[in-house]
């Protein structure tokens, strides 16, 4: 299981869908080495960025990454989240069935 940490979110909560999508995306960025990749489904489409800055909120720490996704309907949502390192390399390639969600905000 998978566990990203949001550390910024503007806009209206995020679905199981988009943070199952945030995750896979980070995991794919990190074992590629990319800093930009498109995102794209039925229901919502956008951009995930890293710089792989590295950043620690509280106990948690990990690599740092930028989401813009915006709905069929015109709606934005602006996301920061962590991915721990641990979280991504026990998946050793494989997806994950479920996302744990953690909101870094108050």
């Amino acid at each position: 299981m998978g566990t990203i940490y949001c550390l910024m979110n503007h806009g209206p909560g995020l679905t199981d869908l988009i943070r199952q999508i945030l995750f896979d995306t980070a995991q794919e960025m990190v074992r590629r080495d990319l800093k930009r990749k498109l995102v794209r489904n039925d229901d919502f489409e956008g951009v995930v960025t890293t710089k792989k800055d590295w950043a620690r909120m509280g106990g948690v720490s990990g690599y740092v990454f930028s989401a813009v996704v915006e709905s069929e309907a015109g709606v934005k949502n602006n996301v920061s989240y962590l991915v721990r390192p641990a979280d991504l390399e026990d998946l050793e390639g494989g997806r994950v069935s479920s996302v744990n969600y953690h909101s870094m905000l108050n």
